[in-house]
């Protein structure tokens, strides 16, 4: 086996290590990134909620004592 051959073979061997962890790596870093959105998603849907209660809470203040 000539010398460009065999490292040609073990390049190639490597290369393909290589490249299945970096796409392991891609994989893991884009679900890390979208749990990440998903969990601001969700902080400012409570923020809103919270807004909301306040406001039915003065709502009702109100209305107590207009009756």
């Amino acid at each position: 086996m000539s010398a460009p051959v065999y490292f040609a073979t073990i390049g190639l061997f490597l290369g393909t290590i290589l490249a299945i962890f970096a796409m392991r790596y891609r994989a893991v870093t884009s679900s890390a990134r979208a749990a990440q959105a998903a969990s601001l998603d969700v902080a400012a849907v409570q923020a809103s909620l919270d807004d909301i209660a306040a406001r039915l809470g003065t709502i009702e203040k109100t209305l107590k004592e207009i009756e």
